[in-house]
């Protein structure tokens, strides 16, 4: 009996250790949470710089007084933040971005007061409080099992000492995830210690940064994801160019050209350049009759522009009919060529 029980905990251990086999992927561009747009806009900003941008520099202030500019169109709950008008304000202040790799983390952490390594469930703060700071930078993050697996591979001497090996094999069960070593210390308040090195999942285990973090719990989360962070921004980021913050996948669905109530889809060919992007945009926003314009999608030299109006469909009608710089005909009135001045 003893040795059937055995096996059938080996077969659910087994089958358990298959689920956790591949890192999730978080979507940069969506925010999960009720946030309102300005937040989320400011969040995926962090996120694709690694929390490097100013966010108090006058042309990131300015989007954060029109966030909706920067949503995919109907996006409700969570909220999707369009990739291409971000690459344009990226472009604009001169930033580079980080979208991909984003790799999954799995900390292995030393509890010097108990000296045993700290779980990944509930009997603690310290997983919830990782996987949280994950989501937020849209970087997978866990701490292991501690499970009978997990025990025999890896001891907190091991962890203490920096010894990769039995750490790489264990953390294969959990799929493509970079280890990070960490011990931790309280000075028995509420005020903890957090010394960790990060290594990358190669198969080698190279050594890449060691930080050190304090405070709260809270704290010492948010200071040691946002090193982590940072260190991948430096290392994957990459510039972005016009081509990047024109280009987008997925039809124009011309279909849906026009009103509906008093917002107006609007299609613009011939926009050659971010330069053309950008002169569609603050002509926009000095017509009178508009109240908000924003892009819902680009496509080599076409946009897709959503405008809202500020009293009734005729006065934008009337302000469209009379710009020299969108031309159009009566066989497709929503369909528009811009024209250099």
């Amino acid at each position: 009996m003893f040795t059937a029980i055995c096996r059938w905990f080996a077969v659910l251990v087994c089958l358990f250790s298959s689920c956790l086999s591949a890192a999730p992927q978080l979507d940069v561009y969506t925010v999960a949470s009720t946030s309102s747009p300005a937040s989320a806009l400011a969040l995926v900003l962090n996120r694709l710089t690694g929390g490097q941008l100013d966010l108090k520099q006058p042309l990131i202030q300015e989007a954060f007084a029109t966030p909706g500019d920067y949503l995919v169109a109907g996006t409700t709950t969570p909220l999707r933040l369009n990739a291409q008008a971000l690459d344009a304000l990226l472009l604009r202040v001169g930033a580079a971005h980080w979208v991909q790799p984003r790799p999954g983390l799995l900390f292995w952490i030393r509890d010097m007061a108990h000296s045993q390594l700290v779980p990944g469930d509930q009997t603690t703060p310290w997983a919830d409080l990782f996987r949280a700071q994950g989501e937020y930078w849209a970087l997978p993050t866990l701490l292991p099992l501690m499970d009978l697996d997990d025990v025999t591979l890896v001891t907190p001497d091991l962890v203490s000492q920096g010894l990769l090996a039995p750490v790489l094999k264990a953390g294969q069960r959990y799929g493509d995830y970079w280890p990070v070593l960490a011990e931790l210390s309280s000075d028995g308040t509420e005020r903890w210690q957090l010394r960790w090195q990060l290594y990358e999942a190669d198969g080698k285990g190279s050594a890449l940064i060691k930080g050190q973090a304090s405070g709260s719990p809270q704290e010492v989360v948010n200071q040691t994801m946002a090193a982590i962070a940072d260190y991948f921004a430096h290392r994957f980021a990459t510039p972005v160019t016009a081509q990047s913050a024109l280009a987008s996948p997925g039809s124009q669905r011309d279909e849906q050209l026009g009103w509906s109530g008093n917002t107006l889809r609007l299609r613009v060919d011939g926009l050659r350049s971010l330069d053309d992007v950008l002169a569609v945009q603050s002509l926009l926003a000095k017509w009178p009759s508009v109240s908000r314009s924003s892009i819902e999608n680009l496509a080599g030299d076409t946009a897709i522009l959503v405008l809202e109006a500020k009293t009734d469909q005729a006065a934008v009608i009337s302000d469209l009919q009379a710009e020299s710089r969108l031309r159009g005909d009566s066989t497709a009135p929503f369909i528009r060529h811009w024209q250099n001045p």
